[in-house]
């Protein structure tokens, strides 16, 4: 009995190159844990069929197999859930990753893309700071450092953080944006604009911002370097345990505002 193909671009690894040939049990497996990062809850066999494309007898197999080495767990008999294997993974991840590692090449690549500053904001109690940044080659740019202490209040970066502890109506549009920009708050004649970073249990622990001169940050510029700060945010996101389909919906509206035909 040949085996259901499962959907466009589920069997593609992270990372893969064309010379790389995947081991099809492992890749298999790997399919049936991330079908858990889909559902909210437990999981059927049935259910695991229709995310992942594999046929019940594959997929019982598979947890059968999970299940001995505490992978997964049987929630009722015919219901199955991530076992402890998988937080005990996590946090070994959340130990031992070094944060520079994973944050610099992302705001590093944000550079590149963008030609201005980029930095990796975290809150304190009543203020931020920059933890990373990677300045901009330009001469003139703005003049944030790593170490530097910011209000709350004040700046793109700030209102990222208050949107996750407001309940006002900028606060509301920040959320649902996963944006937040500023010109002039922070430095005369500087221009941010900011993406939120979450953990794994949906906490915004971080902020990506984009900095640089009110004079480059037109709207024809930021409207395009949003996609790109999104994605370095998903992606931070992503390399420190959260979900990165949070962006998802955001990402979709504006490559969709951006192929809308022109009037």
């Amino acid at each position: 009995m040949k085996q259901k193909k499962a959907p466009a671009g589920a069997m593609q690894m992270n990372g893969a190159t064309s010379r790389e040939k995947p081991i099809a049990a492992v890749q298999r497996a790997a399919l049936v844990l991330d079908a858990f990062l889909k559902a909210d809850g437990a999981l059927s066999l049935a259910e695991l069929s229709a995310i992942t494309g594999l046929y019940k007898s594959t997929i019982g197999r598979i947890l059968r197999t999970l299940e001995q080495q505490d992978y997964i767990v049987r929630i009722r008999s015919s219901d199955f859930y991530v076992g402890p294997a998988i937080l005990q993974l996590a946090t070994r991840f959340q130990q031992t990753v070094q944060p520079e590692e994973v944050v610099v090449p992302i705001l590093r690549d944000l550079v590149d893309r963008t030609g201005e500053s980029a930095s990796y904001v975290v809150p304190r109690k009543e203020d931020r700071i920059i933890l990373y940044r990677v300045h901009s080659t330009h001469a003139i740019r703005d003049s944030g450092l790593p170490g530097d202490l910011m209000p709350h209040s004040r700046g793109a970066a700030g209102y990222i953080f208050q949107a996750y502890e407001g309940n006002s109506a900028r606060d509301s549009h920040v959320r649902e944006r996963l944006m937040a920009t500023s010109s002039g708050e922070i430095e005369a004649g500087m221009t941010g604009m900011a993406s939120p970073v979450f953990d794994h249990s949906r906490e915004c622990v971080g902020a990506v911002a984009l900095t640089g001169p009110s004079t480059r940050f037109t709207p024809e510029a930021m409207s395009a370097w949003t996609p790109m700060l999104l994605g370095a945010a998903k992606a931070l996101t992503i390399r420190l345990g959260g979900n990165g389909r949070l962006f998802d919906a955001v990402l979709a509206e504006r490559q969709q505002k951006q192929n809308a035909p022109r009037s």
